[in-house]
C-alpha cells in the first residue's frame, strides 16, 4: 500500500466504466448476464465520492461507452459538474468508444482526451417504437384497448401513432437534442449553431474530434493521468498514487 507521505502528495483518482450507459445500479436481476458497469448511480457515487475525498487532487474519468439513457447520463454528467464544484479538475480519458451518452458524461470535464482511433461525437437523440398491429392483423391477431389518461396514455401501444401522439413524441426528442447541444455548448465554449454543425448524431473518430473542437488532446490513458496532475499543480515527474472508485 501506498505510505501516508505519498498520499499526502495528493491521489489521483480513477473512475470509470465499460459499456451502455443504464440508469440505477450496479445489479442484475438475471444470472445470465453482466451487471452493468456504467450504471448511472455508480458512476455518479463513485465521482461524488472522490470529489469528497481530500487527498484527491483531480479525477480521470475513464469513458467506453456507446451512450445508453438520456436520463442516466445526465446524472452522470451533474456529478461531473458536482466534482467541479468542489474544486476537482476532470480530465475524460476515452476509450475505444465515447459516442452518444458517452460523449454526454464527457462533456463538461475540464480536458478531454481520446485516441486517434476513438470512435466519438453522435450528439443527437432518436426515439419511437415499433407499431405491431398490421403485422398482428395479418396474423389474425387483433388489439382490444382500454385507455384513461388522456391523448398520450397509450401512445407506446401496438397501434402506429396518431398526429397528436407523434407530434409531442417529435417534441421530446427535440427537447432532449436541445438540452444535449446546450450541454455541449456550455462545455466546449461553442454556440448552439456551431454544435448543431457537428451534431445531428454524427459519428467522428477522435483525430476528427480533436479537429473539430469536441477533443482537447489526442492520447491515452497515461497521458491522461499526467494532464490531471498538471491541472492540479501536482509533480508530474513520476506517477502519482492511484485511488479507484468506487472502492
Amino acid at each position: 500500500p501506498p505510505s501516508k507521505a505519498k498520499i499526502k502528495d495528493g491521489v489521483i483518482a480513477i473512475v470509470g466504466g465499460e459499456g451502455a450507459v443504464v440508469t440505477g445500479g450496479s445489479q442484475s436481476d438475471s444470472p445470465f448476464s453482466e451487471p452493468p458497469a456504467f450504471a448511472s448511480d455508480n458512476i455518479a457515487r463513485a465521482l461524488l465520492d472522490a470529489a469528497e475525498d481530500e487527498n484527491v487532487k483531480a479525477i480521470v474519468f475513464r469513458v467506453d461507452s456507446p451512450g445508453g439513457s438520456p436520463t442516466a447520463s445526465d446524472q452522470i454528467w451533474r456529478a461531473v459538474e458536482r466534482a467541479k464544484e468542489k474544486g476537482k479538475p476532470v480530465v475524460v480519458s476515452m476509450g475505444s468508444l465515447a459516442a452518444s451518452g458517452g460523449y454526454y458524461v464527457s462533456t463538461g470535464a475540464d480536458v478531454i482526451l481520446a485516441n486517434r482511433s476513438t470512435i466519438t461525437g453522435s450528439i443527437g437523440i432518436f426515439g419511437g417504437k415499433f407499431a405491431i398491429e398490421g403485422t398482428a392483423n395479418k396474423l389474425g391477431v387483433t388489439f382490444d384497448t382500454v385507455s384513461v389518461g388522456g391523448e398520450f396514455a397509450n401512445a407506446y401501444g401496438a397501434a402506429p401513432f396518431n398526429q397528436a401522439q407523434e407530434a409531442e413524441v417529435k417534441a421530446q426528442l427535440k427537447r432532449g437534442y436541445d438540452r444535449f447541444l446546450t450541454l455541449v455548448g456550455e462545455g466546449r465554449h461553442m454556440t448552439y449553431d456551431q454544435v448543431h454543425e457537428i451534431a445531428r448524431g454524427r459519428v467522428w473518430s477522435g483525430a476528427q474530434g480533436k479537429e473539430n473542437g469536441l477533443v482537447d488532446e489526442i492520447g491515452g490513458f497515461m497521458t491522461a493521468i499526467t494532464k490531471a496532475q498538471e491541472l492540479a499543480g501536482m509533480d508530474t515527474s513520476h506517477l502519482p498514487v492511484l485511488a479507484y472508485y468506487p472502492q
